[in-house]
């Protein structure tokens, strides 16, 4: 006997019953159990719909033999919910019987876990070198990899929404050098513009590189640990006169020959910046995280963002060999500040839950700029960059909220609802700039920062914004 993730008392399956009649419990004489119904409808039990639904139609288990029948035959009355199965944890029910000289006694059943069966899968791909091409410098061999990872096996209740997050991270060398993280998506697709200087190369030897692409997945279900799995491969460069022979070169090997420097690219071009999207990172109770719009208010038609919300930049650019992100304008929207620390930090600790960064220190440099944008996705010409900001909790508000003009205007009673919304400073600005060895180009975002979003959670805002 111990405690479920609400800290109530939960019967261990795997423990004999008290009482062996002998019978099949097909046939055994259930009794009413307290709190039997009432466990079904406790939604505090279930993170998803499809949770209770499962956990309805599954057959039941005890001791490794499955019996052709569900709860709602034994009757709910007569069963009482102890875990909710999950992904890859069991749901279990208790039951009680009453023998021929009137003594009760407790059994359980459980029911398996909703993707028993589901795997993670790690991806990687480098191709035998059809693609790899010189800089237009000829200073560095470029080697186009595509890894990512995709998810087997899911069943009709273990669904695509349950993922909470979806990461793969490739490694070169042992070290790492890109990775990429969604949410709701049983795949995800990364390519990586693999730089090696001519120099490591030598005029006549060969140079083997390791490539892993590691991959998680972790679930919006408390109980259920991480999945993983990695893939490596090896790719070996020759840049002697001659290329090996077949039968010297193994299977996990990729081979390119290199002679000389392919100087047929013409000039190099100016980088473009094609487009800027701003979203805000939006987390539900469960801890799923989405992308939403940021919200446009009426009176200025610019886009605004609550103080501690955090947003993500998204920046398709051509031609670009890096992009920097910076945000410009008042010094606070930079300032790792004492209220950001205790919510995002010290309370989530406190509590046992998982914060946004790994280190407090790694936290405080997220607010030094510029930033190094990462590689989201490449094209051939295009690449998609994507970096997230917490925007700190005592960042002064560019909008005038009722919390500002209450202090303005020293009345609590009454504000000039009229002037919701104003002007109070100059926006913020998301400043981008994607550079090259052509040169550099800049183009900018402004972005309203409002009250910080926990002291304004119950007010409606539907009339302010588009």
């Amino acid at each position: 006997m111990g405690q479920n993730y609400q800290g109530k008392e939960v019967h261990n399956p795997v423990f004999p019953y008290d009482y062996d009649s002998g019978t099949n419990p097909l046939y055994w004489p259930y009794v009413e159990i307290s709190g039997g119904v009432e466990s079904w409808s406790d939604i505090t039990k279930y993170q998803t719909q499809k949770q209770k639904e499962y956990m309805l139609s599954e057959h039941l288990w005890r001791n490794d033999t499955e019996y052709d029948f569900t709860a709602p035959m034994i009757g709910l009355n007569k069963t009482r919910v102890e875990n909710v199965a999950t992904w890859q944890t069991n749901g279990v029910i208790e039951v009680r019987k009453k023998d021929a000289n009137g003594v009760y006694w407790s059994a359980t059943f459980y029911i398996k876990p909703m993707a028993a069966d589901a795997s993670l899968i790690a991806n990687l791909n480098v191709d035998q070198g059809l693609s790899y091409h010189f800089s237009e410098n000829g200073e560095d061999l470029l080697i186009s990899v595509s890894y990512g990872a995709n998810v087997e096996n899911l069943s009709g209740y273990a669904e695509v929404d349950d993922i909470k997050q979806l990461r793969t991270e490739l490694w070169v060398e042992g070290v790492s050098r890109d990775c990429t993280t969604v949410s709701k998506q049983t795949e995800v697709i990364s390519t990586y513009l693999l730089t090696i200087p001519k120099s490591d190369l030598g005029s006549a030897s060969q140079k083997q590189i390791s490539i892993k692409c590691m991959a998680m997945l972790e679930t919006c279900f408390q109980g259920d640990l991480p999945m993983y799995d990695e893939k490596e491969c090896f790719i070996t460069i020759y840049s002697g006169e001659m290329l090996p022979e077949e039968e010297v070169i193994e299977e996990k090997d990729r081979n390119v020959f290199v002679k000389d420097v392919n100087r047929q690219n013409e000039k190099g071009v100016m980088p473009q910046i094609v487009s800027i999207d701003v979203h805000r990172v939006s987390t539900h109770a469960n801890g799923i995280e989405k992308l939403t719009n940021l919200l446009v208010a009426k009176k200025t038609s610019i886009p605004f963002v609550m103080a501690g919300q955090v947003i993500e930049v998204e920046v398709d650019a051509k031609y670009a060999e890096r992009v920097m992100l910076e945000v410009a304008g008042e010094k606070s929207i930079l300032t790792f500040d004492t209220l950001t620390k205790q919510f995002e930090w010290d309370e989530p600790k406190q509590r046992g839950q998982k914060t946004r960064f790994a280190s407090l220190q790694e936290f405080e440099a997220s607010y030094r700029m510029p930033k190094k944008m990462k590689v989201k996705s490449e094209g051939e010409e295009h690449a998609y960059y994507t970096l997230r900001y917490l925007i700190p909790y005592q960042t002064k508000q560019t909008l005038h909220s009722w919390n500002s003009l209450r202090q303005r205007d020293k009345n609590a009673f009454e504000i000039p609802e009229n002037e919701l919304f104003t002007r109070i400073r100059k926006p913020y600005e998301i400043v981008i700039k994607a550079s090259s060895e052509v040169g550099t180009v800049t183009q900018r975002v402004e972005i309203d920062v409002f009250e910080a979003w926990n002291t304004i959670y119950n007010r409606d805002l539907s009339q302010y914004i588009k």
